[in-house]
């Protein structure tokens, strides 16, 4: 079984070409579930914008309800941000929420959110990129997840992208117990795995690809990662499994 738990739309038209063929992708290489979030708007997207993104992510999940599952996305700067992430799960085919680049995620403006996805036992993804030329505003860094991490021991929180630089990533939420990591949109390289691994565990990794991005670079970096069989187990679907409690 494999479950990928970082895969994006980037419009509302979930019929098209680009959709139909990261689904065909699933079905090729064996992707058993696909959780979904919406990023339509660009970094800093209006009401309008959060509630098509969530609209699409439902659409695509009832297209496909054997593969696709929603993560609810949502601007924490909105006044209406908690309102929407009850009203979409309390849709089944939602279990998680996204957030991206519009507010660094240890920003107080983040922490009804963060007490909201307590009370609903959900855990919340968080893009973090760390970069020495380009950063974003507020695009946070493994340091900011690390932060929200300690401030709210609790919640649950996976840091995309191992966040962006491993070496720099890895070692921030290295003593977060609650924070878990995916490998999603990361260089093909078996030393970012080896060295996940070393630091947080096998219990604490889950497989991600960030579609339409590289399906098969992040299978790639799993497979041929040091990891015995049941890590890997642990890496493609069992921890997704404890992590995502409404994942079916």
């Amino acid at each position: 079984m494999i479950i990928d738990v970082h895969a994006h739309i980037w419009d509302s038209n979930i019929e098209s070409d680009k959709y139909r063929e990261m689904i065909a992708g699933c079905r090729r290489y064996h992707i058993d579930r696909l959780l979904v979030s919406g990023l339509i708007g660009g970094y800093g997207p209006d009401h309008e914008d959060i509630i098509a993104s969530n609209e699409g992510v439902l659409g695509l999940c009832r297209l496909y309800p054997d593969l696709v599952r929603g993560m609810v996305y949502v601007n924490p700067n909105h006044p209406d941000s908690v309102e929407i992430i009850r009203k979409y799960l309390s849709y089944p085919e939602f279990v998680g929420i996204k957030l991206w680049v519009a507010a660094l995620c240890d920003d107080p403006c983040v922490n009804p959110i963060v007490e909201e996805a307590i009370r609903q036992d959900v855990p919340i993804l968080l893009h973090t990129w760390f970069k020495k030329v380009g950063q974003l505003d507020h695009e946070s860094t493994a340091v900011h997840a690390a932060n929200i991490a300690k401030r709210y021991p609790e919640a649950k929180f996976l840091m995309a992208h191992l966040g962006g630089n491993y070496y720099h990533g890895i070692k921030a939420i290295r003593d977060c117990p609650n924070v878990w990591v995916d490998n999603s949109g990361t260089p093909i390289e078996c030393d970012a795995m080896d060295y996940t691994l070393k630091n947080v565990g096998s219990e604490r990794i889950l497989y991600g690809t960030d579609l339409p991005g590289g399906m098969l670079n992040c299978l790639a970096q799993v497979d041929e990662c040091s990891a015995s069989q049941e890590e890997k187990e642990n890496i493609y679907y069992k921890n997704a499994l404890r992590l995502f409690r409404r994942l079916k």
